[in-house]
């Protein structure tokens, strides 16, 4: 058993895993254990973790099932059934990154000083920055760390937007995880949702120091670079159905917040959310009204602005 579970959910990642399962091991906190859930690869992945899981048995637990979960998001909700029974936090972990020595024990130093202010029953989420790299680990763009503002951590900017809370920099408490229930086909990303848990229900915080390396490569999907990119923004920008259905995405995942932590969420934040569900039930005019008022606008003006187009 062990204080802090790392949930590692793997497919096809033969290229990168052992490199990155190498980084936790070498983590200077050692009150840890690494779960794997490989979602049927057809490469060698699932060769490499057993290897790993008879070689450092005390560290490494290979979750082995009947289960084809076919997305990252449910993979890591089929991980949170198989933590340990004594775990206090858990993070999760990519099987393409690479963790700095230090990343376990920084993030559980922050999250142990807000469970001292706030309680260990408070639902706490803590996340941190990291630095972009090529598939080689070479820095794309060495910037010095970002500030995220705390208002970009509140409730009506996480209903439609990420604002850097990625899995693979995250660690929360019992509180967060233990409450968080099933997988559920609304929910768009698994980091996003615990995002929104914490900010609704409790209390996330900023650790702005990097503790990894992010691996840009061909098989990512979303990546700083993409993501940023002002092709691809002006791409996504003019396709009018497909931000669309996004809004409607929003709107669906925020639906089955509030149906599923009616009685966890702070009132001030639940007044908020309610805001946000019910500004899609009038006219587009007074849509565009409240969703300026209600601040639920994403921090980038480009897409600000298609939000404003397509409400």
């Amino acid at each position: 058993m062990s204080s802090v579970n790392i949930l590692l959910a793997a497919y096809n990642g033969e290229k990168y895993i052992r490199a990155q399962i190498d980084s936790i091991l070498a983590q200077t906190f050692r009150d840890f254990r690494v779960i794997i859930r490989d979602d049927g690869s057809s490469d060698e992945t699932q060769r490499i973790i057993r290897e790993y899981q008879a070689q450092y048995p005390e560290f490494v637990r290979v979750v082995e099932d009947d289960v084809t979960c076919k997305s990252p998001t449910r993979n890591f909700f089929q991980l949170l059934k198989n933590t340990d029974s004594d775990c206090e936090y858990v993070m999760f972990s990519d099987q393409d990154d690479y963790w700095f020595a230090n990343k376990i024990e920084i993030s559980i130093s922050e999250l142990r000083k807000l469970e001292a202010e706030f309680g260990k029953s408070t639902p706490i989420l803590v996340f941190a920055a990291s630095q972009a790299t090529d598939e080689n680990l070479q820095p794309i763009n060495n910037n010095p760390v970002r500030n995220i503002p705390e208002k970009f951590l509140r409730v009506n900017k996480l209903l439609v937007e990420n604002c850097g809370v990625g899995g693979c920099v995250l660690m929360c408490n019992r509180s967060v995880f233990g409450n968080i229930g099933e997988f559920d086909e609304r929910i768009m990303i698994h980091d996003w949702w615990f995002a929104i848990y914490a900010s609704a229900c409790g209390v996330i915080r900023y650790i702005p120091e990097k503790l990894m390396f992010y691996r840009q490569h061909a098989n990512n999907e979303f990546g700083f670079v993409k993501l940023r990119g002002f092709r691809y923004r002006l791409k996504r920008f003019f396709a009018r159905e497909n931000i669309a259905q996004t809004l409607r995405d929003y709107l669906e995942q925020a639906k089955l917040f509030r149906e599923r932590y009616f009685d966890k969420i702070h009132p001030e934040n639940l007044r908020i959310i309610d805001e946000f569900i019910n500004l899609h039930k009038s006219c587009k005019p007074v849509r565009i009204c409240r969703l300026l008022r209600g601040g639920f606008l994403k921090q980038d003006w480009f897409r600000a602005l298609a939000q404003i187009l397509y409400v």
